[in-house]
């Protein structure tokens, strides 16, 4: 007798049975401890499944999202290693690409003429929704750290079946992912991360119920090393309002050619702090690359044109650091504000002897 389609999937089903299993989706009935489930083979046809039907003929009709009319034929069940299935209709499709939600519902006739009636949700989910957000250390660009962790955020926002589990690797080194809720407030987990400095590989491996996957990967460099400068000269161009600040001097980094950002503090005579300080990233109009007469073994010789806003009356100097793309920082000597000696006319009355 030849085979149909559908027995010689449910023999390749035999030994699946168990990959299977998990986006298989039970119910039990409130008054009886027949399961049923639902089952999306390779071909995507959907079939029903008894693992544990009495011992006794049984037949079924169904249909989707509400329960079964009279017009409803019933149907025989096939025995299948101890268990039953039937092949049913495929939902009906709501337009929904991404995510559908239905509800089965059966009916199970036994000789006697006995009914029972089962229903159980079936989702379609095709692709994995989720949020990661990574925090980069402050002062730092984004895919470069000078930490020892890896600060993350990850989001469930599947309406359809959920999050089921996730996978952070760093390098090598892997992590167990929190993930929160839709419908609950994201606490930031850190991860740690090897402790070498270089480039190493970060990928998120995230699954959903339904065995959908996704996989985000990015290039993550670590530098705990400050860099190296040489030959700087700083001066304020203008005591106008807004200041320019000008540096020269020669930059050296592993990861970076040229300074990625810079800090500025106002100091008085006491060499006290005047408010906070500044942090501002470099643009490409104020800081280039230059020509030197020096040696290029120690760096690459760079301009600094920046504005530092208005200089406070009781400013003495200006504190300033550099910064590489990983927030490490090395600070240059302080800028000192020029004092301009004022010239006093004295007007003496004439008085007549």
């Amino acid at each position: 007798m030849p085979f149909s389609r559908h027995s010689f999937i449910l023999f390749v089903f035999a030994g699946l049975i168990g990959l299977i299993a998990p986006i298989a989706q039970p119910v039990t009935a409130q008054s009886d401890p027949i399961q049923m489930q639902l089952i999306t083979d390779v071909t995507g046809s959907v079939f029903v499944y008894f693992p544990s039907l009495p011992a006794s003929h049984y037949e079924i009709r169904w249909q989707w999202n509400e329960p079964p009319t009279d017009e409803a034929e019933w149907q025989s069940l096939h025995p299948f290693s101890g268990a039953y299935y039937r092949y049913v209709t495929s939902p009906p499709d709501t337009g929904n690409p991404v995510c559908q939600h239905h509800t089965f519902y059966a009916e199970l006739r036994d000789l006697s003429g006995d009914i029972i009636t089962l229903s159980t949700p079936f989702t379609i989910d095709k692709e994995v929704d989720v949020l990661i957000n990574v925090l980069w250390p402050e002062q730092a660009m984004n895919g470069y750290t000078n930490q020892d962790s890896l600060v993350v955020q990850v989001i469930d926002q599947q309406d359809c079946s959920g999050l089921q589990r996730g996978r952070l690797s760093i390098g090598g080194m892997s992590h167990n992912l929190v993930i929160t809720p839709p419908d609950q407030t994201a606490p930031l987990y850190a991860y740690q991360i090897p402790l070498q400095e270089g480039e190493m590989r970060v990928q998120f491996f995230i699954q959903d119920k339904m065995r959908n996957t996704s996989l985000q990967d990015f290039t993550l460099v670590r530098d705990v090393t400050p860099p190296t400068l040489a030959n700087t000269r700083a001066a304020i161009q203008s005591m106008d309002q807004p200041a320019q600040l000008t540096i020269t001097g020669q930059f050296s980094d592993v990861y970076a050619p040229l300074p990625w950002a810079i800090e500025w503090q106002f100091l008085n005579s006491d060499g006290a702090a005047i408010g906070d300080p500044v942090f501002h990233t470099l643009n490409a109009e104020e800081v280039r690359s230059t020509e030197s007469a020096f040696l290029t073994t120690d760096g690459i010789p760079f301009q600094i044109n920046v504005s530092v806003g208005a200089i406070p009356d009781q400013a003495a100097a200006l504190h300033v650091k550099l910064f590489d793309r990983a927030g490490n920082s090395q600070a240059i000597a302080p800028v000192q504000f020029a004092t301009f000696a004022q010239t006093y006319n004295l007007y003496i009355p004439l008085i007549d002897r």
